[in-house]
């Protein structure tokens, strides 16, 4: 026998680790496709990506940018503060549940003739790693959903002309129950509805403009005899009626929605 056949099979020249695996039948020559890789290729992104944004943050403290001052408490907005909308009572708990860790929350009905829409507006002063909203842990987790559904949705606002919000849209099932749920995070004039983009998004008004407030904005209703779309639409007035006083009252940073 050989000094070949005395290596055992695994250790074969050319042939595949243990770990690694063909599709059933790949051609000769396909790359092998390696179970666990997407996601360690994922982190190692990740991780490139956050160290390039660290990196550029701290070039920037390095040049001079304005040391950060925080703002004041955003106060609580008036309950007839939406145009066109009258108040109305609480929204449910387990719909729309306050942040116990933001400096103050605001929960508010507001009512469209019978129509209801919920918000629920989240204000941190300054995002720190354990005061930073997470609006995922307080839509899914543990609020008896027996079906939940998210996709990004953009909606077109009036003012200013043309612009549109991007949100993420969430749909949610409670037995015979159904919700339609719209969120957003907003730091100063900026806005957006991705979990992760928010988070470049503060880094950025942090260093750049010396503010690191931010808000975490949630509107629901109930999807009733007119469908989710009927739903969606009555959420999209909403926005475009409520987003001018937010932007005011986050431009103020201790402003009043009026």
């Amino acid at each position: 026998m050989d000094a070949r056949h005395r290596v055992p099979p695994v250790q074969r020249h050319r042939e595949l680790p243990a770990h690694v695996s063909l599709s059933p039948g790949a051609r000769q020559g396909a790359v092998p496709r390696v179970r666990g890789a997407p996601v360690r290729e994922v982190k190692a992104a990740a991780a490139v990506a956050t160290a390039l944004v660290l990196a550029a943050g701290a070039w920037l403290v390095r040049a001079g940018t304005a040391p950060t001052t925080p703002p004041r408490p955003l106060t609580t907005p008036s309950v007839d503060g939406v145009p066109g909308w009258r108040p109305g009572p609480d929204p449910p708990a387990f719909v729309l549940a306050p942040d116990p860790r933001a400096d103050g929350s605001l929960l508010r009905t507001y009512l469209d003739g019978r129509r209801s829409v919920w918000l629920a507006l989240d204000y941190y002063p300054d995002q720190q790693p354990e005061a930073r909203p997470a609006a995922r842990h307080l839509v899914f987790a543990g609020r008896g959903w027996t079906e939940l559904r998210e996709r990004r949705h953009a909606v077109t606002l009036r003012e200013p002309p043309g612009a549109t919000l991007r949100t993420t849209l969430v749909e949610m099932r409670r037995g015979d129950e159904r919700y339609v749920l719209l969120y957003w995070y907003q730091a100063g004039p900026a806005s957006t509805g991705d979990d992760h983009w928010y988070r470049l998004l503060a880094l950025y008004y942090r260093l750049v403009h010396g503010r690191p407030d931010g808000a975490l904005v949630r509107v629901a209703t109930p999807v009733d005899d007119g469908g989710e779309a009927a739903a969606l639409a009555r959420l999209e007035a909403f926005v475009n009626a409520f987003y001018p006083e937010l932007l005011r009252a986050m431009s103020l940073a201790g402003g009043t929605l009026r």
